[in-house]
């Protein structure tokens, strides 16, 4: 990457950094990735494969270096065959959902704007690092340019080394 250009993550003043609330990732940053508008700051918050890595080989790949050890990413499903089921396989193991859905709700109201899930990675026991998956699920009846998910990914507290 001879040619890649100056972050915006690394351009920053010291002291800040990328830590959106959930009804902002969900209402302003993964609203806008699906519907294929400009995102401020979007060279934040990498696009991957999320199925091709393991955990602990996605915080390489991130352009927001967090020092906190929580990083960004937003991705495109991928399901299994034609089955409609999510491909939850990842590098050597798999995401496991961990509970129901919890709802997003716009900030100064309870109109729901997304869904957020909690997974963790098993390998093939459940390891330490945990997924929240994020989906912009209002104006589902408008088009769209692609459903995007996005992830805030990081160990827990047991496995921060």
């Amino acid at each position: 990457m001879a040619n890649a250009p100056v972050l915006f993550a690394q351009n920053l003043p010291v002291g800040w950094r990328f830590s959106p609330t959930d009804q902002q990732l969900v209402g302003n940053y993964l609203k806008r990735k699906r519907h294929g508008d400009p995102i401020d700051g979007s060279d934040i918050v990498e696009v991957i494969k999320f199925c091709n890595y393991n955990p602990w080989d996605l915080p390489g790949l991130s352009k927001n270096k967090s020092t906190d050890k929580v990083w960004f990413f937003f991705y495109l499903r991928e399901y299994r065959n034609n089955s409609g089921l999510a491909n939850r396989k990842a590098g050597n193991g798999y995401w496991k959902i961990t509970g129901d859905p919890r709802s997003v709700t716009q900030e100064g109201s309870d109109e729901e704007i997304g869904t957020k899930r909690i997974l963790v990675f098993h390998n093939p026991d459940a390891t330490h690092w945990v997924m929240h998956e994020y989906e912009y699920t209002a104006e589902l009846n408008s088009p769209i340019q692609a459903h995007f998910f996005a992830v805030q990914l990081g160990p827990t507290e047991k496995n921060t080394g």
